[in-house]
């Protein structure tokens, strides 16, 4: 029986109770567990049995599993996160973990990464089975810990110990649906792949000594700073791939913009012209160009008189489809030439790029319900900068793709101001729209897939 309710009003109520569960990801914890009960509880309220992974206590994942009727159907799995990344209250308007409802948005952290997915595929996914399931595959909703660091007690360890549980053939999550404007007219973005993850620690050494007395010393972080100097200004080719290409044509106001684009010696100023009207659209399309580089941490030394023999600095590379650790490693050691007897190079972590296929049953029904929730837009296929708990699926098989629906006010420069800022909140229309998808997305996925993995 399908119970009598308001499936809108339930999905606000369940968004601002994972908000208000504050489960905040700062390297150490998280707490997930709490929303982990939250969503367990919510879907024994339609019937439904959800099992709850614990790597370690408190860090819990949630999988709910509906069998399908035809053995040789592919699965589908709807995948979002619990955790969020914290966040200072003095410097918000309104409480970050009140989940107040005012003038027609949910404000809270995590409201847009991604919390409102997460409840809306919750009630997408209920809804969808007790209307119309079961499906003729299995039908899977993730709701991990851990996203937002490393996936050490989630996705990563669920791929690697429970993949039975977790396995599937079709999965979408974050990150897409979020629309952009150029001179093809409006496109909302379908991330099908991201770029990999290099996060590298540098270690000079030197001798500590008295720092009244620095002649002829060698001092750590004197050879750091030229390092860092050096790595500050360290730039990979520029790569304009297929879908780079692709994006570059959804994201162009002209075709002088998108020519600029493909050509290395002129990238910068088609860049330079997209920010002045779409800053994250020009922030998006770099990314997405060439492998980056950032300095993210330095730290040495431990009283000001005294000259450091060990000095660190951390970096994050972000690595495009056809590149790899060696390219980075090489490109890294060019540029230290003269320094790499005095400096130790360590990869702390490393994921390479990964990718799904632009096409496909997932993709077709995406493509149709975006025509019938907004007729005027097409699917844009992205490549994302940042790394999401898609890509274990991805090493696995499965073709993994970002998307959801949002209200017509969600534009890449909205998107991308909100996840992980300040004032983070996101709108009704945005969370109806996407219950909308949801909901649906069983059923068109399932009558195209035609029964073939």
């Amino acid at each position: 029986m399908v119970p009598t309710r308001n499936p809108r009003e339930v999905l606000v109520r369940l968004l601002q109770e994972l908000i208000r569960n504050s489960c905040v990801n700062n390297g150490n914890g998280g707490n997930e567990s709490r929303s982990a009960e939250s969503l367990r509880r919510f879907f024994q309220g339609y019937g439904l049995k959800a099992d709850i992974f614990e790597k370690v206590p408190g860090r819990g994942n949630l999988v709910l599993r509906v069998p399908g009727t035809d053995p040789a159907a592919p699965a589908l799995a709807f995948m979002g996160h619990t955790d969020v990344v914290p966040a200072e209250a003095a410097d918000w308007k309104r409480d970050p973990f009140g989940g107040e409802l005012l003038d027609g948005e949910v404000w809270g952290r995590g409201t847009v990464d991604m919390l409102n997915m997460t409840a809306a595929q919750a009630v997408g996914f209920a809804e969808a089975i007790t209307r119309n399931g079961p499906f003729p595959g299995d039908l899977l909703y993730l709701a991990l810990a851990d996203e937002e660091a490393s996936g050490t007690y989630g996705a990563r360890w669920l791929t690697d110990e429970h993949w039975d549980a977790v396995a599937c053939d079709y999965m979408v999550s974050e990150i897409g649906g979020f629309f952009i404007s150029g001179r093809r007219g409006e496109s909302a973005a379908l991330g099908i792949g991201e770029k990999g993850v290099a996060w590298i620690r540098l270690t000079a050494r030197g001798v500590p000594g008295h720092g009244s007395i620095p002649f002829g010393s060698s001092n750590a972080i004197d050879t750091l700073m030229q390092a860092g100097e050096r790595l500050g200004h360290l730039h990979f080719p520029h790569r304009p791939g297929h879908l780079f290409r692709s994006m570059a044509r959804g994201a162009s106001a002209s075709l002088w913009e998108e020519l600029f684009l493909r050509m290395a010696p002129l990238r910068g100023l088609g860049l330079k012209r997209i920010y002045r009207r779409s800053p994250g659209a020009a922030r998006w399309l770099h990314a997405a160009s060439s492998t980056t580089s950032s300095i993210g941490i330095i730290g040495g030394g431990s009283k000001i008189n005294v000259i450091p023999g060990e000095a660190h600095l951390d970096l994050d590379i972000r690595i495009i489809p056809g590149e790899d650790l060696d390219t980075v490693l090489k490109r890294l050691k060019s540029r230290l030439w003269g320094l790499k007897k005095r400096i130790e190079i360590e990869v702390l972590e490393y994921f390479p790029p990964t990718i799904s296929p632009a096409s496909g049953p997932l993709v077709e029904a995406s493509s149709l319900l975006l025509k019938d929730l907004r007729s005027d837009a097409d699917i844009l296929p992205i490549l994302i900068s940042g790394a999401t708990d898609g890509r274990f699926w991805r090493r696995r098989g499965t073709r993994v793709y970002g998307f959801s629906l949002f209200g017509d006010e969600m534009t890449l420069d909205r998107f991308s101001g909100m996840l992980h800022g300040v004032d983070e909140r996101i709108s009704l229309s945005s969370l109806y729209r996407s219950l909308e998808y949801y909901t649906r997305l069983p059923g068109v996925f399932f009558s195209g897939s035609k029964g073939g993995r």
